[in-house]
């Protein structure tokens, strides 16, 4: 079937191929171990999607396609979480202590509490990569 927009005629058939097709690769994307550049590509469409969800600070997928890696602090069971389980495998120290610090500067209510927040960040960043070939 064929519609026609304008000077534009659209095949129905193909177009929803196009629309099924691109559906089946943003739900790949979202939900596997897609390489970064892809989360990152796909994040604008997926927060359009989830407007109310905060995201990933490094690939930028919202919380409700991808999982959150917990950063535990304090002794009364507190923790944040500022990139998803896929990014937390190879985001690099810069990069994490940088979102961290970000977090932190928000949410801290004096300098002690930065300091034991990003710390917190540091320490589970020197347990990951030591655990790393």
């Amino acid at each position: 079937m064929r519609i026609r927009i304008g000077s534009l005629t659209v095949n129905i058939t193909l177009l929803s191929a196009l629309v099924f097709y691109a559906i089946v690769c943003f739900a790949t994307l979202v939900t596997s171990d897609a390489p970064l550049w892809a989360r990152r590509a796909s994040a604008p469409v997926a927060q359009v999607i989830a407007p109310s969800f905060s995201h990933c600070e490094h690939c930028g997928l919202p919380w409700k396609f991808v999982d959150e890696h917990t950063i535990w602090y304090g002794d009364d069971g507190w923790g944040y979480f500022v990139v998803c389980e896929q990014c937390w495998r190879s985001v690099s120290r810069e990069d994490m202590m940088r979102y961290a610090s970000k977090w932190a500067i928000k949410k801290a209510g004096d300098l002690e509490e930065f300091t034991v927040i990003c710390g917190a960040a540091s320490y589970q960043l020197a347990q990951r990569d030591a655990q790393q070939p």
